[in-house]
């Protein structure tokens, strides 16, 4: 699977009793297979002010180098598609529940997703040849 772009933002209301701005998407686009796909993640923003319980990061970025920043919303999505493979048969993925918010980052390989960010940041494609380099015990 090749890594393609990743891409997060905060949702803006569409109408003015909606609560769309409580939520975060998280996008990653990759090839697999020779075809590109793309799974959009959507989850409750606010679970982003309490990711330092369970990540090594105290603030929402988790990369940064030369101007270039990767927030939690940019990079949730291929944290979610490397935890669950099965995902590349989806498209949108709804994340409601801190529990489950909390599953994806645990266990996380940190320094293999900065790693990816970095190779990213310097417009490159990164190529997984197996997520279990980014999961850790």
């Amino acid at each position: 699977m090749e890594i393609v772009a990743i891409h997060g933002e905060q949702l803006e209301k569409s109408q003015k009793n909606s609560p769309e701005d409580f939520f975060n998407r998280s996008e990653v686009r990759y090839v697999d297979k020779g075809k590109e796909h793309k799974l959009n993640v959507v989850y409750v923003a606010y679970f982003d002010s309490k990711m330092s319980e369970c990540t090594p990061f105290n603030e929402d970025v988790v990369y940064e180098s030369d101007g270039v920043t990767f927030a939690m919303k940019d990079v949730f999505a291929l944290i979610a598609l490397i935890k669950k493979p099965e995902y590349k048969h989806r498209q949108r993925v709804y994340v409601s529940e801190w529990e489950e918010y909390k599953d994806y980052l645990d266990h996380m390989n940190w320094t293999e997703i900065e790693h990816v960010c970095s190779v990213l940041a310097a417009k490159e494609t990164y190529v997984i040849e197996s997520t279990l380099s980014f999961l850790q015990a």
